[in-house]
């Protein structure tokens, strides 16, 4: 599998605020912080590309193909959305609550399989709307 496309993509670094791992969307904290997403309707702020811990600088990708932790099953071609777990992994987009982040690129079968995901990341309301 392909690394991170990063071609005319600039990671933007923010200091985390709880323990980030890679590969798991974050979202922004009201402390300016980042945290890992923890419900299907957080506005994800992109991906941690490398793993860290409170107050650690973390490089987030927010445009172009990322690679994401899964938490279940996914096809190529799902909308993927934040789960509901709290920990930045990334399932299909169902349910009226859903946000989508983004389109699956390659397949999950399982938890904690890592999928490439063509970035859409929106603030716009949920997928379903």
């Amino acid at each position: 599998m392909a690394e991170f496309n990063l071609q005319g993509v600039s990671p933007v670094s923010f200091i985390a605020g709880g323990t980030i791992v890679a590969n798991r969307l974050v979202e922004l904290s009201a402390a300016n912080t980042v945290t890992a997403t923890n419900a299907e309707g957080d506005v994800a702020l992109g991906v941690a590309l490398i793993g860290g811990s409170t107050g650690d600088l973390i490089p987030v990708q927010q445009f172009g193909k990322a690679k994401i932790t899964a938490s279940d099953a996914i096809s190529v071609g799902a909308q993927v959305e934040p789960t509901a777990s709290g920990d930045g992994k990334c399932v299909t987009a169902a349910g009226a609550a859903a946000r989508s982040i983004g389109v699956a690129l390659t397949a999950s079968g399982a938890d904690g399989d890592i999928i490439e995901v063509q970035l859409m990341l929106s603030a716009n309301g949920p997928a379903n709307s």
